[in-house]
C-alpha cells in the first residue's frame, strides 16, 4: 500500500538500507490493510469507504493506530476505531527505531 504522501514516508534511521524500510513499510501496510479490513461493520453492503488510519510502530513490533477521517457514520466511524485499537504486534522495524505513517485504507461496507 502507498503511503499517504502528505503525511511523509516513515523515518528511517542508521541501520536499515531504504530499501529495507520501504519493504517492511509495505508489509506493514498489509497487515494494517487486512487487520482493518475485517471490521465488522453495522448494517454492511453499502459500498466501500476509504480511511485514514494513523499507525506508530515502536521498534520492537508493538503498534498502535487510530482513524483519523470520517465515513459520515458514526456507527461505521465507531466499529473502526474500536478496530483501530486492537492493532495486532507487528514486525519490528529494521533499524530497531519506532516510525509512524498514515495509510489510506479502503474499507467494503
Amino acid at each position: 500500500l502507498p503511503i499517504c504522501p502528505a503525511q511523509g514516508q516513515a523515518r528511517a534511521s542508521t541501520g536499515a538500507s531504504k530499501a529495507q524500510m520501504d519493504s517492511w513499510t509495505s508489509k506493514v501496510g498489509g497487515r494494517v490493510a487486512a487487520h482493518m479490513k475485517r471490521t465488522r461493520v453495522p448494517g454492511g453492503g453499502r459500498g466501500s469507504v476509504t480511511i485514514q488510519v494513523s499507525i506508530s510502530i515502536s521498534g520492537n513490533g508493538s503498534a498502535a493506530a487510530r482513524v483519523t477521517s470520517s465515513t459520515g457514520n458514526a456507527q461505521v466511524d465507531a466499529a473502526l476505531t474500536r478496530q483501530a485499537g486492537r492493532m495486532p504486534r507487528m514486525p519490528a522495524p529494521p533499524n530497531g527505531q519506532g516510525a509512524s505513517f498514515v495509510l489510506p485504507i479502503r474499507i467494503d461496507l
